[in-house]
Formats: structure tokens, C-alpha cells, sequence
């Protein structure tokens, strides 16, 4: 079967990501203009998750956040 021969692996994750920006920045904008907690609040804060856990998969799992702008989730020590 062909697809065994394709890599595990996304060649360019930084486009990808990339790309994805906008949507997250998009979603997080129209959160702010929408009922808290509701469907479409729950809807677009999925997609942002979503996002969030692609660039974690793809090893750059802060690329979305600024440096100094927001602690780290986990206590563990580094």
C-alpha cells in the first residue's frame, strides 16, 4: 500500500502552524462576543484546544504564547 511509504512526520509544521494562526487568533477574538460558556463559546474554545494540542504534537507547544506572558502549566521542575 502506498501510504506506508509516507513519513510519520509533517515536512514543514512551522507553515502549518502558521497557517493555523489566524484561525486560532479569530476564534479567540469572537469569544469575547459571545455568551461565556455557551455553545458557540464551548464550539470555538474546542477549536483553539485543537490548535494549541497540534503545535504540542508537533513539538512547538508554545509557539502561540508570548515569552513572559503566561506561566508554565505544569510545577514540574525544568
Amino acid at each position: 500500500m502506498p501510504f506506508h511509504k509516507r513519513p510519520d512526520r509533517v515536512r514543514d509544521s512551522a507553515g502549518l502552524l502558521e497557517a493555523m494562526r489566524p484561525c486560532r487568533e479569530a476564534m479567540i477574538g469572537a469569544m469575547s462576543e459571545v455568551k461565556p460558556f455557551g455553545v458557540y463559546y464551548c464550539g470555538m474554545q474546542t477549536v483553539v484546544a485543537a490548535i494549541d494540542a497540534m503545535a504540542r504534537l508537533l513539538g512547538e507547544g508554545e509557539r502561540f504564547w508570548e515569552k513572559g506572558t503566561a506561566g508554565r502549566g505544569d510545577l514540574s521542575p525544568r
